[in-house]
């Protein structure tokens, strides 16, 4: 991919949270889960759950928060999510790992309590590892984290000769661009303009 992993974990980072918990059930399925986000008036804290059969039956209660990459999570926090798979929601049964994903980091505390209390911990670091390792480019696409920052985007356009551009305005193409603006778009704008490189 063409952006570092520290740009990456400061994009994700910025997502909305419940984005977020949707970029962890799809990350879960690049690894060959059956990961579906929870109903929120439902989900009894759990923001994903996760299964798959093969080599055996396997259930992942996954807790995502999305926070700034320089908050710290304390104890108390993990200790609740450490206990979600006793809520007696009925898709708690069964659990095989509780697991925390999150774009921030533990205590040193917190990491001793989750160890002890077996909650898994996905940070931001790893989630990296992760799509960087298995080239889950993607993925990163859907939610926007590979996408060009404004000085990208000008240097991009700045290669782009004049030659190489194809003018549509007064063709049959530019009537059916105008056409499907007008009656499906509802956009009638005199000064809409559109042009195409050679490539499309």
């Amino acid at each position: 991919m063409d952006i570092s992993r520290e740009e990456f974990l400061s994009r994700l980072s910025k997502i909305n949270p419940y984005e977020f918990e949707h970029f962890v059930a799809d990350l879960w399925r690049s690894m060959g889960w059956n990961a579906e986000v929870t109903d929120r008036s439902k989900d009894g804290g759990i923001d994903v759950v996760a299964r798959r059969q093969m080599p055996f039956p396997q259930k992942h209660l996954i807790q995502a928060k999305r926070y700034a990459t320089d908050q710290k999570i304390g104890v108390k926090p993990v200790r609740e999510y450490a206990s979600l798979h006793l809520n007696d929601a009925p898709s708690h049964d069964k659990v095989d790992i509780v697991v925390l994903v999150t774009t921030a980091s533990l205590t040193s505390q917190a990491q001793k309590e989750a160890k002890e209390r077996n909650l898994k911990i996905v940070n931001g670091e790893r989630i990296s590892d992760i799509v960087f390792s298995e080239d889950l480019s993607n993925l990163a696409d859907t939610y926007n984290l590979l996408e060009q920052n404004e000085t990208q985007r000008e240097h991009r356009h700045a290669h782009i000769e004049s030659n190489d551009v194809e003018d549509y305005r007064d063709t049959e193409k530019w009537e059916l661009v105008r056409e499907f603006n007008h009656v499906l778009l509802n956009y009638d704008d005199e000064e809409f303009e559109l042009v195409a490189t050679s490539n499309g």
